[in-house]
């Protein structure tokens, strides 16, 4: 009997076997597709992104009605000639404080002249609004779904009232986030949360949990508390010569004058800019300097029982907003300072219940985000200092939140220092030093979410940067997966010229405008001082002249 060869049969069971790879293949090449499909479609389309408002939006008094009218707009609006009517009243007051060294009736007066600034602002002592003060409430009313199936950061956006509890905007809140998920037809929402609107996504987390959340975006949150608010509210108030030399040239330094980006801008030309800074230096420079400080801490010595109560109670103190962001370090000593008198009972029972049940707990806030699988990014910013009257300067900070706060746990370098050798050798033998910023000044390894929390350098706290817009849409279009390791063009750390609008990595070679300040003496003070002067009438003259021209161009 003929035999066939070997060989034959051997070709043969292996073609059979690549005929049915490719018949698998083609059976599987739909899933192989669907597989393949752009997870930023298909992850970032699911759930919509719900904002909120973060503090200082507009208020209104007596709202929907003939007589509303505008109690906040950026700022609280002073009436005309109100600062000059309190200077003429305040400064008799001081020279006959410090001739008698009793200087209870400046202090009094001080208290009147803000109380009169705040009055339609502030709600009762309750914390509750007066005059049917507040914002318009926000309703979801339509699936803003765009033709590619992407939603926009923004299309989504709850209007709370700032200055209330937490806790009571967190119910507003639950009411708005229904009604997204009723008119989207998502089963769960991404939330994106900044500054004081983290603390109502964290009191809404708490009283009616993470089920209906998909991610969480935190950027500039204090996790622990807002600098400002914490020092000043506590009474620990300091200011220093080299306090204000940093915050003025910070501020000027960081180009905010004179880029695009007009939401930013300070100053309307360079040459106004270079005059002011000119003008603080010289006050802030030599003996000049030091005796003027010297003389305004001890006026703020004599003045401090009853002005810092005063003021403050009469003014940002009176916001249960504003008490979330007083840290956990200082939140007794304030709350004994501020709300002992039995007059804000009901006020300090409100403050307590936010700080010891949802403050207090965050940490355990986070791990039931985590547990049921809510995926966290946080951003973080620094490199502005914080405003010259509290001795919490020496943190790194965005201007109003430190960084060890807003990201979470970051080890810092003191404010204008670096990390020392023996600090960066022990990180390296960890095999930690990747996680260390260019500059030296920040250990992300420390943080609750090294992996997921960007630092955005020479950024303040309330600009959203590009660069933020930028990590906050990969971060939702990957589905909430995206890490510092996933893409080389999202390095952990970016370094951002505010006032251009533009951004790149964090390397060595970016020159840190915090760093940037030349201290100098008082004879180079004045002289930068005269130059500037002369630069700014030079400029203000060919201003003149050049209107004049035009006007006589159109005679």
């Amino acid at each position: 009997m003929y035999e066939k060869p070997r060989t034959t049969r051997r070709l043969k069971v292996l073609t059979a076997f690549l005929l049915a790879l490719v018949l698998l293949f083609c059976t599987l090449s739909p899933l192989t597709a669907l597989a393949a499909k752009p997870k930023k479609i298909r992850d970032f389309t699911r759930y919509p992104t719900v904002r909120l408002a973060g503090a200082k939006w507009a208020l209104w008094n007596y709202y929907g009605t003939d007589q509303q009218y505008k109690i906040y707009t950026d700022k609280v609006p002073v009436k005309d000639g109100y600062i000059k009517a309190q200077a003429k009243v305040l400064i008799p007051k001081l020279m006959k404080a410090v001739v008698t060294n009793d200087y209870t009736d400046y202090a009094n007066g001080l208290v009147d002249a803000v109380a009169g600034v705040y009055a339609d602002f502030v709600p009762d002592e309750n914390g509750d609004p007066r005059n049917g003060s507040g914002r318009e409430t926000t309703q979801a009313t339509e699936d803003k779904k765009k033709e590619d199936g992407t939603y926009d950061l923004s299309d989504y956006f709850f209007n709370n009232d700032w200055r209330l509890s937490p806790l009571v905007q967190a119910d507003k809140f639950k009411v708005f986030v229904d009604q997204v998920l009723a008119v989207t037809g998502a089963k769960k929402i991404n939330l994106y949360a900044r500054c004081e609107s983290s603390s109502v996504v964290l009191a809404y987390l708490k009283k009616y949990g993470c089920g209906k959340v998909a991610s969480l975006l935190v950027d500039s949150y204090g996790s622990n508390g807002y600098l400002l608010a914490s020092y000043a509210f506590s009474g620990e108030v300091e200011m220093t010569r080299d306090m204000v030399y940093r915050w003025t040239n910070c501020y000027i330094n960081n180009g905010v004058y004179d880029g695009p980006t007009n939401d930013y801008k300070i100053f309307d030309d360079t040459y106004t800019a270079e005059l002011i800074k000119a003008s603080l230096n010289v006050l802030t420079t030599g003996y000049s300097g030091e005796a003027l400080i010297r003389i305004l801490m001890k006026i703020y010595e004599a003045v401090k029982d009853i002005a810092l109560p005063g003021i403050l109670m009469n003014s940002y103190g009176r916001l249960l907003s504003y008490w979330s962001m007083v840290d956990v370090e200082h939140y007794e000593k304030a709350r004994a300072l501020l709300l002992s008198d039995p007059k804000w009972d009901t006020f300090r029972a409100r403050a307590d219940d936010y700080f010891y049940n949802v403050q207090c707990k965050t940490e355990e806030i986070l791990d039931d985000c985590e547990a049921h699988g809510v995926k966290i990014q946080v951003i973080s910013k620094y490199g502005y200092e914080v405003l010259p009257v509290i001795q919490g300067h020496t943190f790194l900070s965005d201007g109003e939140v430190a960084v060890k706060d807003s990201s979470f746990g970051a080890t810092c370098a003191p404010n204008g220092e670096v990390f020392s050798k023996e600090y960066l050798d022990a990180a390296k033998a960890a095999g930690t030093d990747g996680y260390i910023s260019a500059d030296k000044k920040i250990d992300a390894s420390t943080c609750r979410y090294p992996d997921q929390t960007w630092f955005v350098k020479n950024c303040s706290h309330n600009n959203i940067h590009t660069i933020t817009r930028t990590l906050q849409l990969a971060f939702l279009r990957s589905g909430g997966t995206l890490t510092i390791h996933d893409d080389v063009t999202l390095p952990q750390y970016f370094f951002c010229d505010e006032g251009m609008g533009t951004y790149g990595p964090l390397t060595e070679d970016n020159a840190p405008y915090t760093e940037m300040f030349d201290y100098m003496g008082p004879i180079r003070a004045r002289l930068n001082f005269a130059k500037a002067l002369f630069q700014f009438i030079g400029h203000r003259l060919k201003l003149a002249f050049e209107a004049a021209g035009d006007t006589l161009k159109k005679k």
